[in-house]
C-alpha cells in the first residue's frame, strides 16, 4: 500500500526510545493487496495474558489542535490465543513524550477478523499544554498459553487537515517504531 500522504515520507519529528524487534516485523500482506507491499504484524508471544505493542513519538502537536487516527488491521480467525487489536495514542506535555501524559485514547478493538477493518477515531482535540503524541500498534493477548497472538496493521496514520505521520509499510522497513510491553 502506498503511503497515505502526499508528501514524502518524514522522519522528522519522530522519536524512537525502547527496541524489541522480536514481535514486530514486516509482513508481505498488505490490506489492498498490492503486490510490492505489506503491513506491520506484531506477535504477541508471551505465555501470560500480555499487553504490548509499538510506539512512534510525534513532536510539534499544537494544543487545542484537532487531530485524527486510524488504519487498517487485521486479527486472523483460528488462533488458540485471545484478545484484540487497537491503534492508540497518549498526550505529553513536553517534546519527545516525555513529562506528563494528559489524555489518552484509541481506536475501537478488533477482536477477530480474517478481513482487513478499518478503525478511526476522529475529532480527538490536543489538551492546552501539549507538545507531542504517542501513537500506537496495540496487541492484547487476554489468554494464557505458549501460542502466539498475531495483529496485522496497515495504511496506519495520525494526522490534521493533511498526514502528519502515515505508515503503508511498503518499504518493510519497520525501524521507526519502537517497542515496548506495558
Amino acid at each position: 500500500m502506498t503511503l497515505l500522504s502526499a508528501q514524502p515520507r518524514s522522519t522528522a519529528g519522530i522519536t524512537r526510545v525502547l527496541e524489541a524487534a522480536h514481535i514486530f516485523s514486516w509482513d508481505p500482506s498488505d490490506c489492498q493487496q498490492a503486490p510490492n507491499s505489506g503491513s506491520g504484524l506484531i506477535t504477541n508471544d508471551h505465555d501470560g495474558t500480555f499487553h504490548t505493542g509499538v510506539l512512534i513519538c510525534i513532536d510539534g502537536v499544537v494544543p487545542g489542535q484537532v487531530y485524527d487516527l486510524g488504519g487498517m488491521l487485521r486479527v486472523p480467525t483460528g488462533q488458540t490465543g485471545i484478545g484484540f487489536a487497537y491503534i492508540g495514542f497518549y498526550w505529553y506535555d513536553a517534546p519527545g513524550c516525555a513529562g506528563t501524559q494528559t489524555w489518552a485514547g484509541g481506536t475501537p478493538w478488533v477482536a477477530t477478523s480474517d478481513d482487513w477493518v478499518s478503525v478511526t477515531m476522529w475529532g480527538n482535540v490536543a489538551p492546552p499544554g501539549t507538545q507531542s503524541a504517542w501513537v500506537t500498534l496495540a496487541s492484547n493477548k487476554s489468554s494464557a498459553g505458549t501460542d502466539a497472538y498475531l495483529s496485522y496493521y496497515d495504511n496506519v496514520y495520525f494526522e490534521v487537515f493533511g498526514r502528519i505521520f502515515a505508515d503503508g509499510f511498503e518499504s518493510g522497513d519497520t525501524s521507526l517504531w519502537l517497542t515496548t510491553q506495558y
